[in-house]
């Protein structure tokens, strides 16, 4: 037993030993890795001394300027202190801090709303732009919203809202200008008529205003009509005019009783007005020099009347009148011919 005891405490001495040397090796290497961190350390400082050296010479340099800063500060408020308002010295401190915080959260406020404000005071160009480019829809866009904002009290937003209006104005011009233009077809003319009354119901103003509307399309298209040049030298530019006239009037006509419903006294007296200058025109002229001449104005004009029956404005019984002068006209003339010929051959 002694024996076994002896071996058994023999290999707890052995493990014990073994279990120590393995403690010292791992504290050597610790040591050994200690020290080739401190050496690696040491030359990494070494390599970048130059910055070090670098930093701290800007910290004093950093430690100068807010020094100096400081003093200036100290300055400034010594100078606010002897500028300040007359007014301001009659308040107390409190109340002066008080008055600069409220101006800085009014200078804060308006700092956030740039966005919206630069889109206001750009209103007025945007709508130039619209108009010039007869962007007609996004211009009544931009004068509703105006007419929205024309409540304000703020003399900037009066300002802007005065511009828009203006070159709403300027737009309602360009879009009656249009009528005075060749080749308005009736898609085109609807458009126009269209924005036109948008811009009344802008102005709060459709009920009034749709009459001078009806009064402004007449006007403008009569234009168009008058555009047409007097026939000067023969016949033939004569039956081109009536031809033409013929075919404006119509169309004319044919478009206001599509586009508006009532009313048609106006397009009847408008109608009227064109006859009479028509007829009077033929009445006048001195290319109808001989009978048949007459007679082809006489049939183009006969056609002219019947084309405007179709919108109930016949004038056929106002051309008998002036035609049938004009025949004797002619008549008279032959017979003055053939006396003077007559007289002629007896000499």
């Amino acid at each position: 037993n002694m024996n076994d005891r002896g071996e058994g405490g023999g290999g707890g001495v052995l493990m014990l030993l073994d279990t120590n040397s393995n403690g010292v090796d791992e504290r050597q290497n610790a040591k050994m890795a200690l020290e080739k961190a401190e050496e690696e350390l040491q030359v990494i400082c070494a390599s970048h001394a130059g910055t070090f050296v670098e930093v701290e010479h800007r910290s004093e340099d950093l430690k100068l300027n807010l020094k100096q800063l400081k003093d200036k500060l100290a300055g400034l408020e010594v100078v606010w202190e002897n500028s300040v308002q007359p007014t301001f010295h009659e308040t107390t401190t409190k109340e002066r801090w008080k008055d600069l915080c409220e101006e800085h959260r009014t200078r804060r406020r308006t700092l956030l709303q740039h966005a919206p404000l630069l889109e206001l005071l750009e209103l007025p160009s945007l709508m130039d732009a619209c108009v010039r480019g007869q962007l007609y829809q996004d211009a009544l866009h931009l004068a509703q919203l105006a007419m929205n904002l024309k409540g304000d009290d703020n003399p900037i937003v009066q300002r802007v809202v005065q511009d828009v209006l203006s070159l709403a104005n300027t737009l309602q011009k360009n879009l009656l200008h249009r009528f005075t233009q060749p080749n308005v077809s009736m898609p085109l003319c609807l458009e126009i008529i269209t924005a036109l009354r948008r811009w009344n119901g802008i102005q709060n103003t459709h009920e009034s205003m749709e009459w001078k509307l009806q009064v402004d399309f007449l006007e403008a298209r009569d234009l168009w009509v008058t555009s047409i040049p007097l026939p000067i030298d023969t016949y033939y530019s004569l039956l081109d005019y009536i031809d033409a006239y013929r075919t404006r009037c119509f169309e004319v006509a044919t478009q206001y009783l599509a586009i508006f419903s009532t009313r048609k006294n106006l397009l009847r007296m408008w109608v009227m007005r064109r006859v009479q200058s028509y007829v009077q025109l033929l009445a006048t002229t001195p290319l109808i020099s001989d009978i048949s001449v007459l007679a082809n104005v006489w049939e183009a004009s006969t056609f002219f009347a019947s084309c405007m029956a179709s919108l109930k404005c016949n004038f056929a019984p106002l051309l008998i009148p002036v035609l049938d002068r004009r025949l004797m006209d002619l008549l008279e003339q032959t017979k003055w011919s053939t006396q003077g010929l007559q007289d002629t051959l007896q000499l």
